[in-house]
């Protein structure tokens, strides 16, 4: 954003951002074509728990997703428990 705020560049920022730069004095186009899309994850360690806020962010990410709220190629998404490693 600074670059932009100098003149000397441009970014592509996820929507929260906009406020922001829009009271920065920035200009904000939504960007059509291309679309744009990402893939989330999220990524636990085997051995551990998680955190109640952690289990309530997921649920929520599940249920956005079963009810369309969000968009993907995939069903659902995606989890995946690792092994902590060391060294």
């Amino acid at each position: 954003m600074q670059c932009v705020k100098a003149g000397v560049g441009i970014a592509i920022v996820p929507g929260g951002a906009v406020p922001s730069a829009v009271s920065a004095g920035l200009v904000s186009k939504p960007l059509i074509k291309p679309a744009v899309s990402r893939t989330v994850g999220a990524l636990l360690i085997k051995e551990r728990s998680l955190t109640p806020s952690a289990q309530g962010f997921l649920a929520q990410l599940r249920l956005d997703w079963s009810q369309g709220r969000l968009t993907a190629t995939r069903a659902s998404p995606s989890v995946a428990r690792t092994s902590r490693h060391s060294g």
